[in-house]
């Protein structure tokens, strides 16, 4: 069954302007995939003149987006992060896997990131996707007063050395001010 990300209740994300590329398997398409990925770093190097970070979700990239989400995007972000760095070696990616909303609890349990990485991945108007982040440094020293559980996930093969897999649950002040519900997403960022 596909992994199911059903955010319904939020609004929907603003949308690069951006080429999408029509494909049945990233595997097979490399040459492509890297020429729509050099293409967006290159904006994300202009969205980075005046601001911390720049995101796209990996349904932005392709059309149709890839069935395995979670496994196509982490292999988008060791190509982005690369790409980055060649012009900006200080550059940092990050890559955030949403998993569902369960309440208004402090959620402490995490799925592995392999079992993520290796379910099929649902999309839709008002589903979570994958997103692919290229952040300056300062940004993770950004704090927020809400309420926050993190911990580290179990390495999987697929992680390279220079990244790091974590799970996070947080509500930011407003969302405590205002009862909702907890955000959970599995984050691999570079160190």
């Amino acid at each position: 069954m596909p992994y199911d990300a059903d955010q319904s209740q939020l609004p929907a994300a603003h949308r690069l302007a951006g080429v999408r590329m029509p494909i049945d398997s990233l595997a097979d398409a490399s040459g492509e995939r890297n020429s729509i990925l050099t293409a967006w770093v290159a904006r994300a190097h202009r969205e980075l003149e005046t601001a911390d970070f720049a995101q796209v979700d990996i349904d932005e990239l392709f059309d149709p987006p890839p069935e395995m989400g979670a496994q196509a995007a982490l292999d988008c972000l060791k190509l982005i992060v690369a790409l980055a760095r060649e012009t900006d070696p200080d550059l940092d990616g990050l890559l955030a896997l949403p998993l569902p909303y369960i309440g208004l609890e402090l959620v402490t349990d995490a799925p592995s990131l392999g079992e993520i990485l290796d379910q099929p991945w649902s999309y839709g108007r008002g589903r979570m996707v994958p997103g692919l982040y290229v952040v300056r440094p300062d940004i993770w020293r950004a704090y927020d007063a809400g309420e926050e559980y993190r911990k580290s996930v179990e390495p999987d093969t697929r992680l390279e050395p220079g990244y790091v897999a974590y799970y996070r649950c947080w509500r930011s002040s407003l969302e405590v001010e205002h009862g909702w519900e907890y955000n959970r997403v599995l984050f691999v960022r570079t160190v």
